[in-house]
Formats: C-alpha cells, sequence, structure tokens
C-alpha cells in the first residue's frame, strides 16, 4: 500500500510579518501603512485584542486611566469612541480595539487561528521565514514580534494537578463562556494583579472562596468612577494636553510627577499628601505625592507604612490584616490597583491561608496539600498565577537568527537588546515592548517603539541598504544601563518577593531585569536621541533581498 505524499504549502510573501493583534501588531499595521510596505498579521487567537481576548476572568481591567489606554496616532479615532470608566473592564478594552480595527479598516490585514511556531533567518536571501503548528510558511523581509509582554501564563507545576475533580479555571486563558460560581466553594491560588481583581467578584457569588496567598500585595485603591458626558467632552478638549503627560511621565501614565520629595516634608505635611493620595486613588498615590518613593528607602518606608496602616484600618479580623500586610519595600513587586480588595476580606464567605512558609504541593480529587496541611471540599480552582513574562513569549516560539542561534539560547546565556527593541544577530528583526523596554502604559510605549522602528527602516532605504540590526556594543551598553538603573530603585529588591520583573516567579528562569526602570519619558528620549543621531546603535549593510525565493 503506497504512502501518500502531502506536497509542501507554498510560502506567501510579505513585506513585514507581525505576530499578534494586540495593542502593539495593530500600531504597527499602522505604521507598516505610512511606510507603503505590505504586512500581514499573524495573531493565534480567533479574534484581535491579544491581552484583553484571553484575559476575560471576572474583574479584568486596566490599570490606567481608559482615555489614555488607546491609540496616540490619531486625535479623530478618540474623538469618536465614548469611554464608559475611569478604568475599562477587559471587554471594553477588546471593543475599543474591534473599533479602532474596524474604523481604520485592518482586519483584512490579519490571519486569525495561526500559531506562529518557528521564525528563521534566511541568509542567503536576507529574508525571514516564519511557521505555523499548522504549516503555514510566510516569508518576509521584515519581521515584528508583538507577542505581548505577558501573554504566556504560568501555572505551577503541582503534583498530581489532573486529578482535581471540580472546574479548573487560568484567569490568563479564561473562557469566552459565562463561568457559573453560585452557590460554589472555590480557591483561588496567587493574590498578584490577577488574584486582586478577580477575588471580589467572585466572592459576589460563591458560598465560600479561599485565598491561597504566598506573598502580600501592597494593593492602591483604583477609586474607579463611570464617565459623565461632560467629562467625556473634557477628554476629547485635552487630549494633546494627555499625550503630553503621558511622554513626559515616569511610567506614561496621564498624571504630573511630584517635584516633591517625602524627604523634604515635615511629617504633617507627608501624612495630608499620602491621604489627598489614597482618596484621589490609582498609581497618583505614588506619582503625584512626592518624587523619592522608588528611589529614597527611608522615604518608601514611610509610605509603607501608610499603607500598611491603611490595610490594618480596613480589615476587621487582625490576624487577617497581618497576614495581609506587605514587609518589603512598596514596588519591589509590581502593586496592583484594587477593587475593594481588602474590603473582601471583611465578608464572611471569605478566607485566607498563608502558604509562604507552607507551599502547596499537590492536588488531590477534592482540593490540594500543602507540606504540612491539607485543604479539600472545593468546587472550583482558580489558578491566577502570572505570566512568563517579558522573554516567554519569543521563548515560546523557535526563533532563530543568522548563526541558527535561538533566541532561547541567547536568552539563557544573557539577556541583551537595544531599547527592547531589537538584538545583535537578530538582523531585521524588531519587537514592540520587548525585554529591557519600560513596564509602563503599554499603549504609549508601543507609540514610542513603533515610531522609532519606522525611523529605523526609513533610514535603512534612505541610505541605500536593505539589512539592519542591533551592534553588539550597543546591546551591551543598554544592558548595563538597564541594570544601573534598577539598582538605583526599591525595585532591586524583587529577587527577594518572587517579582516578575526579574523572572524569579519562574522556577529556573535567569534572574535579570527585564525592563527598563530609568523612566519611560528617559527612554522616550533615549529613542529620540538615537534617531536624530543617525542609529549609531546600528550596523547596516547592503544584501539582496530576494522575494522571488518565496
Amino acid at each position: 500500500m503506497s504512502q501518500q505524499v502531502v506536497a509542501p504549502r507554498h510560502p506567501e510573501w510579505t513585506d513585514v510579518l507581525i505576530i499578534g493583534a494586540g495593542f502593539g501588531g495593530m500600531r504597527m499595521l499602522q505604521e507598516c501603512r505610512e511606510l507603503g510596505l505590505e504586512s500581514i498579521i499573524l495573531e493565534a487567537g480567533t479574534g484581535l485584542g491579544g491581552t484583553w481576548y484571553w484575559n476575560r476572568y471576572p474583574g479584568a481591567r486596566t490599570d490606567t486611566e481608559s482615555w489614555a489606554y488607546c491609540f496616540y496616532f490619531s486625535e479623530k479615532l478618540n474623538e469618536q469612541y465614548t469611554f464608559k470608566e475611569r478604568y475599562a473592564t477587559w471587554d471594553s478594552s477588546l471593543d475599543y480595539l474591534n473599533y479602532a480595527a474596524d474604523a481604520l479598516d485592518m482586519r483584512r490585514h490579519m490571519r486569525f487561528g495561526r500559531r506562529v511556531a518557528s521564525a528563521r533567518y534566511l541568509n542567503d536571501e536576507n529574508i525571514w521565514e516564519a511557521r505555523t503548528d499548522d504549516g503555514e510558511i510566510y516569508r518576509c523581509r521584515y519581521l515584528v514580534s508583538a507577542s505581548g509582554v505577558l501573554s504566556v501564563a504560568y501555572k505551577p507545576p503541582f503534583k498530581n494537578a489532573e486529578t482535581f475533580q471540580g472546574e479548573v479555571y487560568l484567569t490568563a486563558n479564561w473562557p469566552k463562556e459565562h463561568v457559573d460560581f453560585a452557590g460554589k466553594r472555590v480557591a483561588v491560588i496567587g493574590t498578584g494583579a490577577s488574584g486582586v481583581q478577580v477575588i471580589p467578584i467572585v466572592a459576589h457569588e460563591a458560598a465560600h472562596v479561599t485565598v491561597f496567598q504566598r506573598t502580600p500585595n501592597y494593593v492602591l485603591p483604583a477609586r474607579n468612577y463611570p464617565i459623565t458626558d461632560a467629562k467625556q467632552r473634557e477628554i476629547r478638549r485635552n487630549f494633546h494636553q494627555m499625550v503630553a503627560q503621558c511622554r513626559n511621565q515616569v511610567f506614561a501614565f496621564p498624571m504630573t510627577d511630584s517635584k516633591v520629595a517625602l524627604k523634604d516634608a515635615s511629617p504633617e505635611e507627608q501624612q495630608r499628601v499620602l491621604e489627598w493620595g489614597w482618596e484621589i486613588g490609582g498609581f497618583q498615590f505614588a506619582f503625584e505625592t512626592f518624587n523619592d518613593i522608588l528611589t529614597d528607602r527611608e522615604s518608601n518606608a514611610i509610605v509603607a507604612d501608610f499603607v500598611r496602616r491603611k490595610i490594618r484600618a480596613i480589615v476587621k479580623d487582625p490576624k487577617t490584616a497581618e497576614m495581609l500586610c506587605p514587609d518589603y519595600a512598596l514596588f519591589a513587586k509590581r502593586p496592583p490597583l484594587g477593587h475593594f480588595y481588602f474590603e473582601t476580606f471583611n465578608r464572611p464567605n471569605v478566607s485566607l491561608v498563608d502558604v509562604s512558609q507552607d507551599p502547596i504541593e499537590s492536588m488531590t480529587p477534592t482540593g490540594l496539600k500543602t507540606r504540612h496541611h491539607e485543604y479539600g471540599d472545593f468546587d472550583v480552582v482558580i489558578y491566577a498565577t502570572g505570566f512568563d513574562g517579558g522573554t516567554g513569549a519569543l521563548v515560546k516560539i523557535d526563533v532563530r537568527g543568522v548563526q541558527g542561534q535561538s533566541i532561547a539560547e541567547v536568552w539563557r546565556k544573557s539577556l541583551q537588546t537595544q531599547f527592547g527593541i531589537c538584538m545583535n544577530g537578530f538582523p531585521n528583526f524588531f519587537m514592540i515592548s520587548g525585554p529591557q523596554a519600560p513596564f509602563a502604559n503599554t499603549p504609549m510605549i508601543v507609540d514610542r517603539a513603533v515610531t522609532w522602528i519606522g525611523n529605523c527602516i526609513r533610514h535603512l532605504d534612505a541610505t541605500g541598504n536593505t539589512v539592519v540590526e542591533a551592534r553588539q556594543e550597543a546591546c551591551e551598553r543598554w544592558t548595563q544601563h538597564v541594570q544601573e538603573t534598577m539598582d538605583m530603585t526599591v525595585l532591586a529588591d524583587g529577587a527577594g518577593v518572587n517579582s516578575w520583573f526579574l523572572g524569579k516567579n519562574i522556577p529556573g528562569k535567569m534572574t535579570a531585569p527585564l525592563f527598563f526602570f530609568g523612566g519611560a519619558n528617559t527612554y522616550f528620549g533615549e529613542l529620540k536621541k538615537e534617531s536624530d543621531g543617525g542609529f549609531k546603535g546600528m550596523q547596516f549593510r547592503r544584501g539582496t533581498v530576494d522575494a522571488a525565493a518565496a
């Protein structure tokens, strides 16, 4: 009996191949249009949205004001959209992205249900070849990863996980169908940003919620509110002012950094300003109050103690309150914004279990076991256990450069990039919000990175060259700068509290700063300096781009 031979699929050619249809991919698509380049977006999901396509769990929201969590290149685009709340829910963010895709006629460039499995640089042709997990082949001149900072979920490898007989959900890959928690006993594992958001919502319906916490968080009050018609008119009127604020703020938020150091204020003034920040809510508490909270440990300790006093005042049970009080520096871990998070622990159907000294080791048919205790009778387990951040998405794809080296191999030895946008040894390859870029208001970081990529391609064409990659010495300088700036802040303490900013939440992952914390505004200045200076950190060469090889 003869075996049927399946002919290989013919590669499809495009100038730019973009991985991911979230904010980054859509913004890059717009830039490609302005460059006159044909582009295709490959998206693993069945729809666009990136983070907001996958993270549909109850309570999921942005931590950036909704009117600044947007595309910045078009005032008209935002004038025609109505924002609903100060902090957009996941479905509101998804609605905005779908609105933008329709308004800008982007869908015809998108291919859904295509998960990129590998990409390799073909030296002879000076092009990239990417393959999806179902065997489709694409070739392109430029490969752009917009695969997301937080897109690879982490689920701890507990023993016997498959034996649990109830429902299991992962916040980072939530089902599209409604999940009913009414009358059910629910275990939530994790109290990072996802856990902080999902716990209060589930508690409204569940018979009981048991929260398993390894490390408590400094959860700041969001003070969310609906946007009135008058507020909407103000947002539209002040669009350019908002954009300028984001470009000049340390984390690219629509606010103005304080110019006052806490250590220069009297104790009475310190408390008055911190009370103001707590009441106004959001990250204003950290950035519009005092300017030395991240860099001065004594100032940080005063603010951290202020938050602990707030936790003790909110949570009625003293023992639970103490369990919820962090004992490390504020910002050593990424502080989430909360929507009545601490208040949830006053509910009779919510209990807290500290697993910092008694870690979870295995699952059982009805629950889980820690080293010394067993907890059972759960109907549902929710894993709110975070992500393999920064590098995870590209490591998962088999991306190989000029010498056949994979990104995974390179980054296991040393994490080095130029601005978190490009690398040595990977020509014509760009990352949007890649590792060593700032972790800040994502759409603004995306906007500035894509603008830089566009200018780099324009410079490449103007010089008559066809191939560009980062110089090794430029990557080494940027990596050193990333480390030095982190060391100047309390974020450097994150290694001791398993901060994902350093990759410490993933067993076996190399410990290194995954992001630049020298200020988003400073970063934007570095990008402009490099662009205006003729891209001295990049090396350009002429090579024959053989599109016909596709």
